[in-house]
């Protein structure tokens, strides 16, 4: 009897690949406790990836990939080269499949597509293709599977599914909170709670129904990592949980078992702006929190614009934003701060508006920023907007979703779009932005004394130009990807030697 079960994560056009594949590592522990044998490539850290997974289908029950949409155009090539040599089937899911299903299920690469979270899905489907084999031609391709899972029943995770684990959690973090903690930092990432109740119009949560928050009891958050600690000897975990602060009575008896239990470890997660006030994360609760661990927060402000956040559904103030990045910095914790910039709709003026309010986040303590222009999320409000204008088009298949073109128009930060604006702007505002949070290189990250000079010097210029808002004659930025050219060469050379 067949109970191999392979499970893929395709390589990122963006090259996003520091972190470990927690959602099939996830599924892979359904799996393996409903007793099947559980194979993970990841294919952005194999060099040659491609012949494993063949050899691994010469007896598996199934493929599993799950993916992102710039994993679409690598994971086509991998189950295009699956279907040549195999009669086996391939499922597929993540947050594409759930956005596109039927779309997907019309593609000859395709037998089954599973709709929203795949936990339990994926053992049922198991069961069926063990007792009933593989129908080649079966239509009736979607499982749905739901996004109401009681997380409680959940298995905690088995990192040690991905055999080169190692690997991720001695990879380097870019987070800020680094340039402060000597520690050789170990690390691992974590979900604790599913779902986030914001009405964001250009975040896919709101369209797949994923609006329900859940979350595990604390005990059993703390138990797990308890059991990762101990099995991964890590010293930080990053909880990337969509919005963890929601109930704020369950994270402070999270902090208080985290304390009595002296792991020794560090966390960092997201949290909204507008949740630091009296009745929820005030001054008492921030020292609980520091107290059990937490060194960083990270925060969706988005804009300095009013007007651009009632655009876009935040819900928060410039202010909130101020008001939160201040009081971390008072308990010294880090803020990393994301800001999206030229939204479909906004003027100059509203972009400016950002770079003053990014300006005044700057001059608190312990705060990094990080600017990106607008990148459509396909069936987000604001995507669909588009759509209808005509100033963005959408594949109509799964192999369409290869073509570099729209790749680039979902995806990359630094593309220009049809209904952008003020390019050349927020491209130079973004570049600057980013150049002086050391988005790229930071200092802390240099090893050759000469080059974290160079990069202090880049930086400099960045921090004036955004200070005095002047972005003309952007000679410097064009000497600065001369030089990170070069040091990534220099280090991928000293690397190998």
């Amino acid at each position: 009897m067949k109970d191999r079960i392979i499970l893929i994560q395709p390589k990122n056009t963006l090259s996003l690949n520091i972190y470990p594949p927690l959602n099939l590592i996830q599924i892979g522990t359904a799996l393996k406790a409903a007793g099947h044998e559980v194979r993970i490539f990841t294919c952005p850290t194999e060099n040659n990836y491609l012949p494993g997974i063949l050899q691994e289908c010469t007896d598996a029950l199934f493929v599993g990939m799950s993916v992102l949409t710039p994993e679409i155009p690598n994971a086509v090539k991998i189950a295009s080269t699956i279907k040549e040599n195999f009669d086996i089937p391939i499922v597929w899911g993540g947050w594409h499949a759930t956005l596109f299903p039927e779309q997907m299920a019309q593609s000859h690469l395709v037998d089954k597509v599973v709709v929203d979270e795949g936990d339990e899905a994926i053992v049922r489907l198991a069961k069926y293709y063990r007792t009933h084999g593989h129908r080649t031609g079966d239509k009736d391709k979607i499982i749905t599977g739901h996004n109401k899972l009681d997380m409680e029943n959940l298995p905690c995770p088995d990192y040690s599914l991905v055999s080169n684990i190692e690997l991720y959690i001695n990879s380097f973090l870019p987070d800020k909170f680094l340039e402060y903690d000597p520690r050789n930092v170990r690390w691992l990432p974590y979900q604790a709670s599913r779902g986030c109740p914001g009405r964001c119009s250009f975040c896919i949560n709101v369209v797949t129904g994923n609006r329900r928050y859940r979350h595990k009891s604390s005990d059993k958050v703390v138990d797990e990592i308890k059991i990762i600690v101990s099995r991964h000897g890590i010293n930080h975990l990053k909880i990337i949980d969509d919005n963890l602060f929601v109930n704020i009575d369950w994270i402070k008896a999270i902090a208080r078992r985290l304390i009595d239990e002296r792991l020794g470890i560090t966390w960092d997660a997201e949290c909204r702006v507008d949740y630091f006030t009296e009745n929820k994360v005030n001054s008492e609760c921030l020292e609980l929190l520091v107290k059990s661990g937490l060194n960083e927060l990270n925060f969706g402000i988005e804009s300095g614009s009013q007007k651009t956040l009632d655009m876009i559904k935040k819900g928060i103030t410039p202010q909130q934003s101020l008001n939160a990045v201040r009081k971390s910095a008072d308990h010294g914790i880090v803020s990393r701060c994301s800001f999206i910039i030229d939204m479909p709709g906004e003027r100059p003026e509203d972009i400016f508006e950002t770079v003053k309010l990014i300006n005044e986040i700057r001059k608190m303590p312990r705060t990094t920023c990080g600017v990106h222009t607008y990148r459509p999320y396909p069936r987000s409000e604001l995507c669909e907007d588009l759509l209808k204008r005509g100033e963005i088009s959408q594949p109509s298949s799964l192999e369409e979703w290869s073509d570099g073109d729209y790749i680039k128009q979902f995806t990359y930060a630094d593309a220009k779009r049809k209904w952008q604006k003020n390019y050349r702007l927020s491209s130079k505002i973004s570049f600057y932005q980013n150049l002086e949070s050391g988005f790229w290189l930071r200092p802390h990250q240099i090893n050759n004394s000469l080059a974290r000079r160079i990069n202090a010097f880049f930086m400099d210029i960045a921090r004036i130009r955004n200070h005095e808002l002047y972005f003309g004659l952007p000679i410097d930025r064009y000497l600065f990807a001369l030089f990170k050219y070069c040091y990534y060469r220099y280090r991928e050379m000293r690397k190998k030697t």
